[in-house]
């Protein structure tokens, strides 16, 4: 069997898997929040989130490993347009995307904040264990308010959803859901690994940039969980874990996961261009979660989403990404 054929052939395996995975998240997750009343977007932003950016964490891992901050950095800027632009629009799309009306837009604007954090800071070369110190602590308080969000949410936003849910775990019952989520997240870390390598060989066959990879291919490959996660909750109508997935990853792949690969890799820099089409996106997905707040997102803003995806796309295949 050629090396070609076993990455498409493995990497269909992958792919089912994160669906696998994908579908443990959102049932394990959402029982969870009902059972400790805690708000959906909260454990989505917080567990969910953090869980699904497991592929994007083991490729920057493995491009520090390799000496390649241009891959690293390259697949979390792709993995972020590809949330806020790709996955919500087809979330919006193919399903039901109702935002929430106080949490949902906070948590927008809090994200745009660490867009324009992260994107300011690299194209003023701030030094980069400088950079890697503010994202963390960015991301320490951002972790912190969520949980103040939470406990506030209980008594007012979600107080109807979570007052009918009285149903409780016990311990058996909370340790065989946490099984299941490290379980969930296990299966994402073989799926979404194995996805990555068969398009890394395919990728190969073409001579494709590392730096150009990580914004599309790559980019694409370890967004799979949120997709699959994202059309999910949108199905099944859970609109706070569909959009709080899409907040959450991009919140980590700004924060938490740059700070590591600045804090161990170090130079990279992202250009202008690629810096002004993360701003725009993100500023178009927040502005819509203020705008249809309490409201159905409409079909044809999905599409726009995605056109916005083709747009980044082009611009990131036509241009270095970083210097």
């Amino acid at each position: 069997m050629s090396q070609l054929l076993s990455a498409y052939i493995f990497g269909g395996f992958g792919i089912i898997v994160l669906l696998l995975a994908a579908e443990l998240f959102v049932s394990v997750s959402t029982k969870l929040a009902l059972a400790w009343r805690i708000s959906p977007l909260i454990t989505s932003l917080i567990i969910v989130a953090l869980g699904t950016n497991v592929p994007e964490f083991a490729v920057s891992i493995g491009a520090i490993i390799r000496d390649d901050p241009g891959l690293a950095l390259g697949n979390l800027i792709g993995s972020s347009a590809s949330n806020i632009s790709f996955i919500f629009g087809a979330a919006i799309f193919f399903g039901f995307v109702k935002p929430g009306t106080v949490k949902t837009q906070i948590n927008a604007w809090m994200l745009l904040g660490v867009t324009v954090l992260f994107c300011g800071m690299s194209l003023l070369r701030v030094p980069h264990a400088l950079q890697a110190l503010y994202l963390l602590a960015t991301i320490l308080g951002i972790v912190s308010y969520q949980f103040i969000l939470g406990i506030k949410g209980r008594k007012a936003e979600d107080k109807a959803r979570l007052s009918r849910s009285h149903k409780k775990l016990g311990f058996f019952g909370v340790v065989k859901h946490l099984i299941l989520l490290a379980l969930a997240i296990a299966l994402v870390w073989l799926g979404g690994n194995q996805v990555v390598v068969s398009l890394n060989i395919i990728s190969l066959e073409f001579g494709i940039s590392t730096t150009v990879l990580g914004l599309t291919l790559a980019g694409m490959a370890t967004t799979l969980p949120e997709l699959l996660t994202a059309l999910t909750a949108s199905f099944h109508r859970q609109n706070k874990v569909a959009i709080g997935t899409v907040l959450g990853s991009n919140i980590f792949n700004l924060t938490l996961f740059p700070a590591i690969v600045f804090a161990t890799a170090g130079a990279w820099n992202i250009t202008g261009q690629l810096a002004a089409l993360l701003f725009s996106v993100t500023l178009l997905f927040s502005t819509v979660l203020v705008h249809f707040r309490g409201r159905q997102i409409p079909r044809y803003v999905g599409l726009l989403f995605i056109a916005a995806y083709g747009v980044f796309l082009y611009i990131s295949l036509n241009s270095g990404g970083g210097v």
